[in-house]
């Protein structure tokens, strides 16, 4: 089959999908009636970067703040490990490439 066929099937699955939420989320509102309405998904921001995801009634809250400070050293030092891992490869290009050769991959090494 022709991989349009596949890619209009899958758009025309997540179409229906989506209008199945709706639908179905519009007649909750007007057959309960709740005071503010359930929707599919909100996003507020507070003052302080703090994030309140509504996701179908649930609520979880995102501290950006607090996620950049925790993964900040852990960004840094994998690009660390990336720049290390780049010089590495550079200094000793002559002796991979004569290890490659002789495992058979000559092809890797042009």
């Amino acid at each position: 089959m022709n991989w349009t066929v596949h890619k209009a099937t899958l758009l025309l699955l997540v179409v229906v999908v989506a209008v199945g939420v709706f639908v179905v989320l519009t007649e909750f509102n007007n057959m309960l009636g709740p005071a503010n309405g359930i929707s599919a998904l909100g996003i507020e921001e507070n003052k302080s970067g703090v994030y309140r995801i509504e996701f179908l009634g649930e609520q979880a809250y995102l501290d950006i703040p607090q996620i950049k400070e925790s993964v900040a050293p852990l960004y840094y030092s994998l690009l660390d490990y990336s720049i290390q891992f780049t010089i590495f490869i550079e200094n000793n290009k002559p002796l991979l490439k004569r290890i490659l050769n002789r495992v058979g991959l000559e092809a890797a090494t042009k």
